[in-house]
């Protein structure tokens, strides 16, 4: 999520126009359609980043931001509103729809995302008008990740709450390609103090101890989809607050990705054949560079099989020769497996500027972060989002895992 340029005043327009004098221009704040697709593409492209894919793949566009996943009668055709002001787009904001659980519990809830208005349209408030469009549409949550220092303030001012510094765990495979990589993104560094840097996230090649006749490991078929349905809702959606990552929602983020190639990896118990765990992972090549990465979005899973997961992800990282793999999560938990195998929390980029972007390679201008705003009940009944330990969160939330 990004906002851009938006105004910091508290007060919003409740009405699609906005008006900031007698005799001045009205914006008009209101859904996409399938006419403003184009425009909204050229907007994206000359007024957030040239060639950012969102400004060239229509594809990768609606499959972000499709209707069908939202309630049809709010978004005619993407689920965008955009700011209009003389006919031209001058902001908009995208919500990406999911369910939210709450510990087994269901509520409705929205991902912003590429929260974006031009500095002529300051004076109208275009930020928060295209925000408060958004939360007449009452959802019971609204979450956003990657947000930029501006984006923050405001949505301070409008009660949300701040998820700081979402945890990157990291293992390194290749150190000499990553450190080859690293010195391309942050030339101020020193050859020796990057190697040093580096030397706690190598992963070794000791192997972790595990019951390997009880557990084995296997990619995803479409027959697993009602087992893990069970799984999730009897094992693991009790126990977390996020989105609901049942098979509907497995299938949309990463099977049916019109860019992405994801593997998913499920672990089951041999003889019952019961699920005990889930990682998704896709593996990238670095632009410019020959230095290949694995990117995990997904590790769900119960003692004893969450060991036999982690294995089996560096298992194909080394088959797969990359340099480095990371991971994104807000659950502890999750990170720890990892960790018992070689993995490390990444603490600081400027000891180990490690880019979390790589088409191209470039170096975040401050730690993943996000913000979440919930209606007075679940305020009440979550208390601290961020402090909970079983909120379970990851990069491929929201908008982040995306070419650039």
């Amino acid at each position: 999520m990004r906002e851009a340029a938006a105004s910091s005043e508290a007060g919003l327009d409740r009405s699609s126009v906005v008006q900031v004098g007698h005799g001045a221009p009205a914006m008009r704040v209101r859904p996409c359609t399938e006419n403003d697709i184009p425009k909204v593409m050229r907007f994206i492209d000359q007024h957030w980043r040239a060639g950012h894919i969102l400004s060239r793949d229509e594809t990768v566009l609606r499959w972000q931001f499709d209707p069908g996943r939202a309630d049809a009668r709010s978004f005619p055709g993407l689920t965008i509103v955009l700011a209009v002001l003389n006919g031209e787009i001058g902001g908009m904001l995208g919500l990406i729809p999911f369910d939210l659980n709450l510990n087994g519990a269901i509520r409705r809830a929205g991902w912003l995302s590429q929260w974006i208005c031009v500095p002529a349209l300051r004076s109208y408030n275009a930020g928060l008008a295209l925000l408060w469009h958004i939360h007449k549409l009452k959802y019971d949550a609204l979450l956003g990740i990657g947000v930029t220092p501006a984006g923050a303030r405001v949505t301070a001012a409008l009660r949300f709450e701040s998820i700081p510094g979402i945890p990157r765990w990291v293992g390194v495979f290749d150190a000499t390609a990553t450190q080859q990589l690293l010195q391309t993104v942050a030339p101020f560094a020193r050859s020796r103090e990057l190697a040093h840097a580096l030397g706690p996230y190598v992963v070794g090649r000791r192997e972790p101890s595990l019951d390997q006749e009880a557990i084995q490991v296997t990619p995803w078929t479409d027959a697993l989809r009602e087992p893990w349905d069970r799984f999730w809702t009897r094992s693991l959606a009790p126990h977390l607050v996020g989105p609901v990552r049942d098979s509907a929602y497995l299938l949309w983020r990463y099977v049916h990705h019109p860019r992405f190639r994801y593997e998913m990896r499920v672990a089951q118990a041999l003889g019952s054949g019961d699920i005990l765990g889930l990682s998704v992972f896709r593996v990238e090549t670095v632009q410019g560079h020959r230095v290949r990465a694995m990117r995990i979005v997904e590790f769900l899973a119960r003692p004893p099989a969450h060991l036999a997961l982690a294995a089996a992800l560096v298992t194909a990282a080394r088959e797969q020769d990359v340099a480095f793999a990371d991971f994104y999560c807000t659950h502890p938990d999750a990170g720890a497996a990892l960790e018992a195998l070689g993995f490390r929390r990444h603490l600081d980029d400027t000891t180990l500027p490690l880019p979390g972007r790589l088409q191209p390679p470039e170096l975040a201008a401050s730690p993943l972060s996000g913000v979440a705003w919930l209606t007075r009940d679940l305020r009440h009944q979550l208390g601290d989002l961020a402090a909970r330990t079983d909120l379970y969160i990851t990069r491929a939330d929201s908008d982040q895992d995306r070419p650039n």
